[in-house]
C-alpha cells in the first residue's frame, strides 16, 4: 500500500466531527417516494431493527438517531460520546451493537437504552453476527484483532489476534461453513476464521485495493468485498475461496445492503470530492451493475428495511441525496 491506513482513518474520523456541515440520512423505495431525514453530525452506520421496525443511525459526532420508517422522522436520539462507527442488529437477542472506535467500547442497545458497554480490543469498527450460536464478532484496528461477544451475556469470550501489520474493517459470517470473512485493508486481502475454534484458517484471499465492506450471499454462496481504493467489488466463491469475478463500480465503494426479492446488492460509493457520490445496484445473478444512482456527498452506511422495501443511506457530508433518483429507483426496484 502507498499510504498509512491508520493515519487515513484518524484523519477521516477527526474531519467528520470537526467540521459543521448539514447532515442527513436518506430513504428511497420502489414506489417513487424519497425522503431526506435530518439526523446527527456525520452519520456513519445504519441498521434496521426488524423486531421493533426502527432504523438506527450512528453519528460519528456523537449520538444514535432512531428513525420511525413509517413517518421517516427521528423519534429519539440515544446520547453517546463522539467516535461512533458501524452498527449491527442481532435478530437472535433483539439487541443492536455499536462500535465506539475512540473509546474501545461496543454499546449493546435495546430500544432507546444502552444496556451494556463492552470493552473490546483497541479501535473497534466492523461487525458480523452469528445468529446460530448467538455470537457477535467485532473487528479492531489499532491492535488488529477480532473480539467475540456472547450474545446472551454480552461479555467478550475470546479475542482473535490478527497479523500486527493488518488493518481489519468489515466482517461477514457464512454459517454453513462456519467461516468468518474479515477484510484486511492494509494487506489487500480477506482472512478466514473458523467461528467454532476461532482459529485463522487457510491462506488469505487476495482481493482489490483497500477492502472495507464484506457481505455474504447465502443464496449464491458468494462473498462480496468492496475495495475502497480500487473502485471495485471482488466476488469470492465460498465453495472455493477464490475470487471468481471483479465488478467495476464508482469511486470509494464501502457499505452494502441486499434486497432479497429482486436479488440486488446496493453498494454505497463515497466518492473523493472530485467525482460523484453514488449508489450502485448490482445484480447478484449476473454480478454486473444494473444501474448507478447519482448521490450527494459521502454515502457510507446503508441498510434495507424489509417491511417497507426501503433503503436507508447515511450521507455524512453536505448535499441533498438522490436528487434526481425517483425514476431511477423505480427502474432499479422493478428488476
Amino acid at each position: 500500500m502507498i499510504f498509512n491506513k491508520k493515519l487515513l482513518l484518524g484523519v477521516l474520523l477527526i474531519a467528520l466531527f470537526m467540521f459543521e456541515v448539514p447532515i442527513s440520512a436518506h430513504a428511497f423505495t420502489p414506489s417513487n417516494s424519497l425522503a431526506t431525514i435530518t439526523v446527527g453530525k456525520s452519520p456513519w452506520g445504519v441498521a434496521y431493527d426488524s423486531k421493533s421496525n426502527l432504523i438506527y443511525v450512528t453519528n460519528n459526532g456523537g449520538g444514535i438517531s432512531v428513525i420511525n420508517p413509517s413517518t421517516n422522522t427521528v423519534t429519539s436520539t440515544i446520547k453517546t460520546p463522539s467516535g461512533l462507527g458501524e452498527i449491527v442488529f442481532d435478530s437472535a437477542n433483539g439487541l443492536l451493537y455499536v462500535a465506539n472506535n475512540g473509546a474501545n467500547i461496543v454499546y449493546a442497545i435495546k430500544g432507546t437504552s444502552i444496556v451494556k458497554s463492552i470493552k473490546v480490543a483497541e479501535g473497534p469498527m466492523g461487525f458480523a453476527v452469528d445468529t446460530s450460536n448467538d455470537q457477535i464478532f467485532v473487528s479492531s484496528q489499532e491492535k488488529p484483532a477480532v473480539s467475540v461477544i456472547n450474545g446472551k451475556t454480552n461479555a467478550v469470550i475470546h479475542t482473535i489476534t490478527l497479523a500486527s501489520n493488518s488493518f481489519p474493517w468489515d466482517l461477514a459470517v457464512d454459517a454453513s461453513s462456519k467461516t468468518l470473512y474479515v477484510a484486511d485493508s492494509e494487506l489487500d486481502q480477506v482472512v478466514r476464521i473458523n467461528i467454532t475454534t476461532y482459529a485463522v484458517v487457510g491462506t488469505p484471499i487476495t482481493v482489490g485495493s483497500d477492502p472495507w465492506g464484506v457481505y455474504y450471499d447465502p443464496v449464491n454462496n458468494d462473498v462480496y468485498v468492496t475495495n475502497f481504493a480500487g473502485s471495485s467489488v471482488s466476488v469470492i466463491s465460498a465453495s472455493t475461496n477464490k475470487v471468481v469475478t471483479t465488478i467495476t463500480v464508482g469511486t470509494n465503494p464501502y457499505g452494502m445492503a441486499y434486497y432479497a426479492a429482486s436479488k440486488q446488492l446496493y453498494v454505497t460509493e463515497a466518492g473523493n470530492g472530485a467525482e460523484a457520490n453514488n449508489v450502485s445496484q448490482v445484480s447478484t445473478i449476473t454480478n454486473k451493475v444494473a444501474i448507478t444512482i447519482a448521490g450527494g456527498d459521502g454515502p457510507y452506511g446503508i441498510a434495507f428495511d424489509s417491511k417497507a422495501s426501503a433503503l436507508y443511506i447515511a450521507d455524512h457530508n453536505d448535499g441533498p441525496f438522490l436528487t434526481t433518483a425517483k425514476d431511477q429507483v423505480v427502474t432499479v426496484e422493478a428488476v
